[in-house]
């Protein structure tokens, strides 16, 4: 932490653990400002905006974050996901490939982002790829919602039953997602002729 800036970053630090997001704000705002190439502090601040849904404000301090330190593989992450949620898919693309030029082993969720993304610009076969590798990348099993995406790619292709399979799978897997009941009613209504839209998200809420 640059020594201009780590009085605040330490305040930011303390609210952060005492959850506090406002306050951890305030305190990076006044240690970006105090140091405006400290990477790890843009980075941060782009998160805590990106949990309270403050998109714009997360994109901007994440774009920061790579302009400070370009080699930070962070930013590029949460980048994807902010421009996914924003409706930028070439953005996300743009900072999913920077990612894996990076980086390709250390972040299995990237191929989760990169799914969505491919999926969102009906790239199908791409978005399969991509869910399959985050599966097959995700040790920890964190990337459970990477079955109910792929269950979406099914749908856009008509296989119903590819489709229903896959999101069985998954609400056995996660059977505590906050969704869990949309999803039900979303696969009991499969095949039907006047199934409604959902407008569910691929990303687990």
């Amino acid at each position: 932490v640059p020594g201009k800036a780590r009085t605040q970053y330490k305040a930011a630090s303390k609210a952060m653990h005492a959850k506090n997001p406002e306050e951890a704000i305030k305190q990076l705002k006044l240690a970006v400002a105090a140091v405006p190439k400290f990477a790890d502090g843009w980075n941060i601040l782009g998160s805590l905006y990106e949990q309270q849904g403050k998109l714009m404000e997360a994109k901007d301090a994440l774009q920061h974050a790579i302009d400070a330190n370009p080699k930070l593989a962070g930013p590029y992450l949460r980048l994807a996901r902010v421009s996914n949620k924003l409706g930028d898919f070439e953005a996300a693309a743009k900072n999913e490939d920077a990612l894996l030029k990076i980086d390709n082993r250390f972040y299995p969720e990237i191929y989760f982002i990169q799914g969505i993304t491919r999926f969102q610009k009906k790239d199908l076969a791409g978005a399969e790829e991509s869910l399959k590798t985050a599966q097959s990348r995700d040790g920890a099993h964190t990337l459970l919602r990477a079955e109910y995406v792929l269950g979406m790619v099914a749908l856009a292709r008509g296989d119903v039953a590819g489709a229903k399979e896959h999101i069985a799978n998954y609400m056995k897997s996660d059977p505590t997602t906050p969704d869990i009941e949309r999803i039900q009613s979303q696969l009991d209504s499969l095949g039907k002729p006047d199934a409604p839209d959902f407008h569910i998200t691929l990303e687990r809420p």
